[in-house]
Formats: C-alpha cells, structure tokens, sequence
C-alpha cells in the first residue's frame, strides 16, 4: 500500500487518526497494566477479557495504520482477505490479539532496511484460519532462525516467566496467544531474502 501524493497521504492521515485513536484503550491496557515479567503466564488476562474477535476487520484496520509509515520506509505493503475468512470471527483477548497482529507487522516493515515489500494475508481452509506475513527483508540466519523455532515450539512453563527467550517482548506475546488459542506458529527465513510467519488457527476456535 503506497501512498503517493499529498491529498492521498492527507486523506489517510485522517483515516489513520480515526483508527489508532480507537485503539489507545488497547495500548494502555497492553502496556501499562501488564508487568513484562508476567506475559509469559497471564492466562488469567487472556481468559477474563475474551470476546468474538473479526479477525479480518482487525487486520484491516491494523494495516490501514501502518499505510503512512511503511510509505515513508520506502515499504510496500498488501493485505490479501479470502471472502470466506470476511465472516468469521475468533473468540479471544481483542487486545491481546491485536498486539500479535501489531508485532508482527512492525517487525516485518522494520525489517525491510531501505525499502522491500511485506504482504499479508487471511485464508480460510476447512479445518482452520490462517494468517500469514511475509516481509522481503533481511531475514535470519540459520542459527538465530532455528533458536526461535524452537522457543515457538515450546509451550510456556514456570521457567519461562522471568524470561522473554532472548528475543523480545513482541515475541512472548505472540507465543502465548497462539497456546491460548491453541494456533500453531510457523516461520521461515532466509537470510537476506526474508521471513515469513504463519498462524493456523484451528476451526475449533472460529466462530461462524
């Protein structure tokens, strides 16, 4: 999504302050009342917040915030919605939800040093929903990439509280949504090529 000339980027600034506006409960709620060192086992957050969350508005809505700022680094960036996945909904922490989709796609136009594409997108299979994000930036290693397959692999025991896995806040968030909702993570990476992140989530937690 490249936003090319001044009343284009005038018109999403508009838009773009309308939705992040609506999101600052999240924020807050997000970063402020959740102690780092207890992301790892807040179920109790997880489960007392859950709601039927549209998967493809959030998305949407996520993508349409980034628009301004993955133009101004030079990042293209698309979302691809399957029509079937338009109408189904996730029963989950909004919040929580969220700050993966935010994670993962400010990681992917981050990564894009000095301009790239990220795509992304929502597709409806039969026994599942999956979400991808892909970005053509400057990938990981081997080494570093097999490190964070493994941590993804693992489910979060009492070990793991005081600790992020070395790789972040982001990534804790998005391993304890994907146990919540017990979605897989996939990712593949090349160094210098890029990476891709994929979420099944299964039917069982798909409300249509």
């Amino acid at each position: 999504m490249r936003i090319n000339n001044v009343d284009n980027r005038n018109e999403y600034c508009n838009i773009i302050l309308d939705s992040t506006l609506s999101q600052l409960d999240n924020i807050i709620d997000v970063l402020l009342s959740v102690p780092y060192f207890s992301i790892p086992s807040d179920n109790i957050a997880m489960n007392d917040n859950t709601q039927n969350v549209n998967l493809a508005y959030l998305l949407n809505n996520t993508v349409m915030q980034f628009a301004l700022y993955a133009s101004n680094q030079g990042v293209d960036i698309k979302v691809n919605i399957d029509k079937s996945a338009k109408d189904k909904f996730i029963r989950s922490s909004y919040n929580y939800l969220w700050r993966m989709v935010y994670n993962l796609l400010i990681n992917a136009i981050k990564y894009c040093v000095g301009g790239g594409k990220v795509k992304t997108s929502l597709l409806a299979f039969d026994n599942i929903l999956r979400w991808q994000v892909c970005d053509a930036g400057i990938g990981m290693s081997p080494e570093h990439l097999e490190n964070i397959q493994q941590y993804l692999s693992h489910e979060i025991n009492e070990d793991l509280v005081e600790t992020d896995g070395g790789f972040g806040r982001g990534l804790v968030v998005v391993k304890l949504v994907a146990i919540q909702l017990n979605a897989t993570v996939k990712v593949e990476s090349e160094l210098g090529v890029g990476t891709t992140f994929t979420i099944d989530f299964p039917v069982g937690n798909v409300l249509i």
